[in-house]
């Protein structure tokens, strides 16, 4: 008798607030003693032909679709304009040459939704064109058979893609929902004014996105782990809760191995500038700072705040555009803004952190 798989549901935080050498952060959470077991079905399973039955079914299979139907729509009705994919990451990699996402046909909040329009990566407040991400990536590692693997939405050295919706087109498309009633995506089913929903999986050894197929450290393929993340993320309007989005990850086991000794990861290349900023001159990415901030406020006996917040900013909000560090005050163009991520609900009490932070 088969068991049914556990899901694994982690929400994630992105927060923005205004507060008066490129850095890469990355938040590793332990969800240790967490065993995903076998899964009843596989999404998607393509009909086998007869040789194919004979396969041993834990041999990983390939996309059912030659280019996967990658998407991205943007958060807009808050003050966080971010963008999210269906492929493992979050932010539009704003300004590189490979990538400068624009957003998908059809959003249910963009002004242009019959045109594909650059879009923006996390832009607050909306509108002002400062940005405080180049994207994130969610990493997953865990034991199979005794072996760690580990898969990712996104990196920032070898532009690997190992998680991707499977199907070709319509399959595998971002869906919208809101809840307000002259919404052209509204739906008694939506749980803020803007949801976004995507489901992606690691089930290919074939990562067609990606510019090698063979992975330069370990010198093989990839090695899918089999899990499918259901992603939905949340944005409201209101006063009280227009700096943030909300984003909610379920991990489903939809193999038919044990997954044990689970670790996931957030990697976030979080560049802080103006996007007319050249990103890699003396301003944009190169004089940015990063942190953690574990307790909010100061311990007073047994009483305190726990955050467990990481955080990205501008180290004095200066720029190209506001006089750099000769300027005496700020403008509308200075980067005077703090964004940062914390996880909010986690399947098991007693989470462990780990964070990081380097240049590159």
């Amino acid at each position: 008798m088969k068991r049914v798989s556990k899901e694994i549901i982690l929400i994630l935080f992105f927060i923005a607030r205004i507060l008066c050498l490129e850095i890469g952060t990355f938040i590793i959470l332990n969800l240790g003693g967490s065993n995903i077991s076998r899964a009843i079905t596989m999404p998607y399973e393509k009909q086998k032909t007869e040789p194919e039955e004979n396969y041993p079914r834990d041999v990983p299979h390939k996309l059912s679709a030659v280019y996967p139907n990658v998407q991205a729509r943007v958060h807009r009705v808050g003050l966080l304009n971010i963008c999210m994919t269906n492929w493992g990451f979050f932010g539009s990699g704003r300004g590189h040459s490979l990538y400068d996402l624009k957003e998908s046909l059809g959003g249910c909040f963009n002004p242009n939704p019959n045109e594909e329009v650059f879009a923006p990566s996390a832009e607050y407040p909306a509108g002002s064109r400062i940005e405080y991400l180049f994207w994130g990536g969610f990493w997953i590692g865990a034991i199979v058979d005794d072996n760690p693997y580990v898969t990712v939405g996104c990196d920032g050295w070898q532009w690997v893609h190992e998680l991707f919706p499977d199907g070709p087109a319509p399959r595998g498309a971002i869906e919208e929902k809101s809840t307000r009633a002259t919404a052209p995506c509204y739906s008694p089913d939506a749980l803020s004014e803007q949801d976004i929903i995507a489901v992606y999986t690691d089930t290919s050894a074939d990562v067609p996105l990606s510019p090698q197929q063979r992975d330069t450290w370990d010198n093989r393929k990839h090695f899918p782990l089999n899990v499918q993340i259901t992603q939905k993320s949340y944005s409201w309007s209101y006063e009280y809760a227009e700096d943030f989005v909300l984003i909610d990850f379920t991990i489903k086991n939809i193999g038919f191995k044990k997954i044990e000794k689970m670790y996931v990861g957030l990697y976030v290349d979080a560049d802080v500038g103006h996007r007319e900023e050249n990103p890699y001159g003396d301003y944009g990415a190169q004089d940015d700072i990063c942190g953690f901030r574990h307790l909010r406020g100061e311990l007073k006996e047994d009483c305190y705040d726990t955050v467990n917040l990481a955080w990205i900013s501008d180290n004095d909000g200066h720029g190209d555009f506001d006089g750099g560090k000769t300027a005496q005050v700020f403008s509308t163009k200075s980067c005077i803004g703090v964004t940062g991520t914390r996880v909010v609900r986690s399947p098991k009490a007693g989470l462990k952190y780990s964070f990081n932070w380097w240049i590159s």
